[in-house]
């Protein structure tokens, strides 16, 4: 027996999400997208110097 899953993306949604957190967050602060084994989103933010 075989299992089938699948996954559907809104990349509209993705660029609100994106959007609405790069707002939030200091200047020179980065955001890096993760998707885990599990398919499960994760959103991590890591710091830049200032130039």
């Amino acid at each position: 027996m075989i299992n089938r899953s699948w996954v559907e993306i809104d990349l509209n949604q993705i660029r609100e999400n994106y959007r609405i957190y790069k707002e939030q967050l200091p200047e020179g602060m980065k955001v890096m997208a993760v998707v885990k084994a599990e398919a499960v989103p994760r959103m991590t933010l890591q710091k830049k110097p200032a130039r």
